[in-house]
């Protein structure tokens, strides 16, 4: 996955979706149906909103602070909420993605298409007799073990690695319907116009840690 002649914006996607199949995808046993394959992400809406929230550490640090709320998180988890708020994390590491009909999306093909070249994953498409269509996204083996190389190797990729455990932590098992559910649940996000970008949250969701009394 080197970098000459590959557009950054590909790449960091690309890295995004490597660490988000190995972190957030679902481990196989036996009888995988792919040759190769370690791990799972079941439908693209899934893969979408596991990008949307590793690209918005906003909207993630919101989404959070309602499991706190809820009982889904523990109090103590606001010490990472605060982490996802202060140092620049919502300036430099936020992607601002589209809403469309069904919530944030942006095409995936050309991120993945350098995992499927560089034998790391690969994409399998489904139907069934209502003519709807999945697409399930398998981290193959080497995937697995490029994503470890890749962190011992360059430091500055663990920033990867552990946002992509944060993102599979919050998202837990849910569905890609259920977790857009949860996404559409924050009205920030239901009331973006679609076409429009989201627009970044972040001293709304410091006024709710504040409002919890979980302000440092």
């Amino acid at each position: 996955m080197g970098v000459t002649g590959v557009d950054v914006t590909i790449l960091q996607g690309a890295l995004r979706l490597l660490f988000l199949l190995d972190r957030g995808g679902i481990d196989f046993g036996d009888g995988c149906p792919v040759e190769g394959a370690v791990r799972v992400v079941r439908s693209e809406k899934r893969l979408q909103a596991l990008d949307f929230w590793m690209r918005n550490p906003d909207y993630l640090a919101a989404e959070m602070l309602a499991m706190i709320g809820n009982g889904g998180l523990e109090r103590s988890d606001a010490d990472l909420v605060r982490g996802l708020l202060e140092d620049g994390e919502p300036d430099l590491r936020r992607y601002p993605m589209i809403r469309w009909h069904f919530g944030a999306y942006e095409p995936i093909d050309d991120a993945f298409s350098k995992l499927v070249t560089a034998g790391l994953a690969v994409c399998r498409r489904s139907g069934d007799p209502t003519g709807r269509r999945r697409s399930n996204f398998y981290l193959l083996a080497k995937g697995a073990e490029t994503a470890d190389t890749l962190v011992e190797e360059e430091p500055s990729l663990t920033w990867y690695r552990d946002r992509a455990v944060l993102v599979a932590r919050v998202a837990g098992n849910d569905s890609g319907n259920a977790l857009k559910q949860r996404q559409y649940a924050h009205v920030e996000y239901a009331q973006t116009e679609i076409g429009s970008r989201f627009a970044a949250i972040t001293d709304v969701v410091r006024q709710r840690l504040s409002d919890l009394g979980l302000a440092s």
